[in-house]
């Protein structure tokens, strides 16, 4: 790819944004592990120094499951880079993600960035309930908490498989069993949708978690549902309100007016700041 003319070709979409005038977050990338081409691919760069330049637009650069950052240190963001990444527990990056970086490394990278000026923000996606998620979601969102000010937090769990597919892909006794049980239990005559996704319980006990730990932690924090329907948006619509998040406006990783001077986002920072 010619990057000159790719920028260019950006600048100009940047320009003529009628049809979303709001629009001030921009994703690199959601489709692909674009850290394992840098910094030789030399993208990023270009891009970070693109966006530095315009006051009311921000890059989100999709770290990933990766710890290597040290060539985002030299570039001048100017703060309009924002650094994303997918944490998981311990135990999930060790055997559901081998070959990517360990939870302690991914909240190092997020650490390191951080230092450098870049605000950062995690998606805890995919949760994966392995065996004593409960414990283990904790102790993360604990460490999370100990060592960056992530301005907000979107959850979202494993998705995009079925009761065979638990079967066929994990190790016996890697998934806790009332997950898998409960998958089972799908029924054979439900939509798509439901028989490809953890049942509703299931996943508001895996929110519930969470929710419960950052409230008692980063109570300002914002925290978002990826993908979710909005009957469970609804069944949380107390904890939301109390973080200023609703179905119908709400910040997360990757929204299209999810940066900027959000006094959402910029609560969650500046209360951990004091």
């Amino acid at each position: 790819m010619n990057l000159d003319a790719w920028i260019a070709h950006i600048e100009d979409g940047l320009a003529s944004l009628e049809n979303a005038p709001r629009q001030c977050l921009f994703q690199w990338d959601n489709g692909t592990d674009v850290v394992c081409w840098e910094p030789e691919y030399g993208g990023t760069k270009l891009l970070v120094e693109l966006f530095a330049r315009y006051p009311d637009k921000y890059l989100e650069l999709y770290v990933g499951k990766s710890d290597y950052v040290d060539y985002l240190l030299k570039y001048d963001h100017r703060g309009h880079t924002i650094c994303c990444w997918s944490l998981g527990a311990e135990t999930q990056c060790r055997v559901v993600e081998p070959r990517t970086a360990g939870m302690e490394q991914r909240i190092a990278s997020a650490r390191i960035c951080q230092d450098a000026g870049y605000t950062v923000r995690i998606r805890l996606s995919p949760m994966v309930p392995i065996a004593g998620w409960q414990d283990e979601t904790r102790h993360m969102i604990r460490r999370m908490f100990e060592e960056i000010t992530p301005d907000v937090v979107t959850i979202e769990p494993l998705r995009f498989c079925t009761h065979q597919s638990l079967v066929d892909d994990f190790e016996p006794g890697v998934l806790d069993p009332e997950f898998v049980e409960a998958m089972a239990r799908v029924p054979a005559d439900a939509d798509q949708w439901a028989k490809s996704q953890l049942p509703d319980e299931c996943r508001n006990r895996m929110y519930r978690v969470v929710l419960d730990e950052i409230a008692r932690i980063s109570p300002r924090t914002p925290v978002a549902f990826c993908r979710e329907q909005r009957r469970v948006w609804d069944a949380f619509a107390g904890d939301m309100s109390r973080m200023g998040q609703h179905p119908d406006d709400y910040v997360c990783n990757c929204g299209p007016v999810s940066a900027g001077s959000d006094a959402r986002l910029a609560n969650a920072c500046a209360s951990a700041m004091r």
